[in-house]
């Protein structure tokens, strides 16, 4: 049917029907402003961001995840020696062995924070880590897909990215480290190039928190 005819069917309707299309005909048109989309994406990434960081401060960390305690351990010995240990000194292997932490100042960290400031301390670090890697990358990636024929696709991969990683987001090991300076590192040398020369003491600090640059 063209314009025209539909025009008139509308004219022949009943009053509710055309108050009823009326409604729904002027939301709709917002869309058609250039920046409409954009915007409409850029509020949902910001909502999405809010509901995981309360995700992560509320849930618990639990008991069952073994590495988080056995760094923590580590870190306690480390923080009481002053030193970098270079044996497996909690390993049952007679000789010991020599053994290379490239996750030392992880296991400090976490060890510091737990006699400052207990559990709840250990929650609020996994938040912010956590959280920080997600805004992160819904930015990255908004900032990658920011033409407006391109909001679907940061949705839609934001979706992705977030169903794929948030497990792994859910323990507090080094790899939290690892996750958020490696999009530091990206957004630094894609859009601040100029800045690179300020990777270098995040790289010494990230080969010594999880070793694997």
């Amino acid at each position: 049917q063209s314009t025209r005819e539909r025009m008139n069917l509308l004219d022949r309707a009943p009053a509710w029907l055309k108050r009823l299309a009326d409604l729904i005909r002027r939301p709709l048109g917002i869309l058609k402003h250039p920046r409409a989309l954009p915007t409409l994406g850029g509020l949902y990434l910001l909502l999405l961001a809010g509901m995981l960081l309360r995700y992560f401060l509320t849930e618990p960390i639990v008991s069952h995840d073994t590495d988080l305690w056995y760094h923590m351990t580590g870190g306690t010995q480390i923080l009481a020696q002053r030193s970098i240990p270079g044996s497996s000194f909690f390993s049952f292997l007679e000789p010991r062995r020599t053994w290379a932490v490239y996750f030392w100042l992880f296991q400090v960290v976490v060890a510091a924070i737990h006699q400052g400031f207990g559990y709840h301390g250990l929650v609020v670090l996994r938040a912010c880590l956590s959280g920080g890697i997600m805004v992160m990358v819904l930015a990255y990636l908004a900032r990658s897909f920011r033409q407006r024929r391109d909001v679907l696709a940061v949705v839609v991969l934001s979706n992705i990215y977030i169903a794929i990683l948030l497990p792994r987001l859910m323990n507090l090991r080094p790899h939290l480290f690892s996750y958020l300076l490696l999009i530091v590192m990206l957004w630094v040398l894609e859009w601040a190039p100029r800045r690179a020369l300020w990777l270098v003491p995040l790289v010494v600090a990230w080969m010594n928190l999880h070793g694997i640059v």
